[in-house]
């Protein structure tokens, strides 16, 4: 879509010439068309994006204060959940060109610890989602579980290169029943 037809006409200045050039122009001007149509997409896609975060964020938040969400008595798979909320959001990295990876050291039958699943999900996604948007294209976020062994204690760290490509860490420590 980039080539034109001036640079094959040479310096001939005839109506064929005229008309390569307005060849060329009306190619340069589609091209621009398309190039402002892509970026358009692409915000409208974002925005989109952002839009749906701040109604799940609000309506989470709403259920909240209206008491629909209180059930803490629970019981939650972290393990599962985790692999869950990682397919879930692998999707959008991967067309922002980003990777997500999840290391943990948790045992194949799953980790329950007590706490509200809609309410960890919640808010782990949205770490992991603020992650994709603010790591630089073709670099990994880390989503890393460690403290299986440890009594009590189970931390969730979510690691990105943010915008100075430093190590950006986030860390939630969780108590856990043993």
């Amino acid at each position: 879509m980039t080539r034109r037809v001036a640079q094959d006409i040479g310096a001939r200045r005839d109506e064929l010439a005229d008309l390569g050039k307005g060849f060329d122009y009306m190619a340069t001007q589609l091209q621009s068309l398309v190039e402002n149509q892509q970026h358009l997409m692409t915000l409208q896609q974002r925005l989109l994006h952002d839009v749906s975060h701040e109604l799940r964020s609000l309506l989470t938040l709403a259920r909240l204060e209206a008491g629909v969400s209180s059930d803490m008595d629970g019981f939650v798979d972290i393990r599962l959940l985790l692999q869950t909320l990682t397919a879930s959001v692998e999707f959008e990295a991967l067309a922002l060109q980003r990777r997500i990876q999840f290391i943990h050291d948790l045992p194949d039958e799953g980790y329950l610890i007590p706490g509200n699943a809609e309410l960890l999900y919640r808010a782990l996604e949205n770490l992991l989602r603020n992650a994709i948007h603010h790591t630089p294209p073709i670099s990994m976020v880390l989503l890393r579980v460690l403290g299986y062994a440890s009594p009590k204690v189970l931390k969730i760290y979510v690691e990105d290169q943010g915008t100075t490509s430093a190590l950006r860490q986030t860390a939630i420590a969780m108590k856990v029943m043993v």
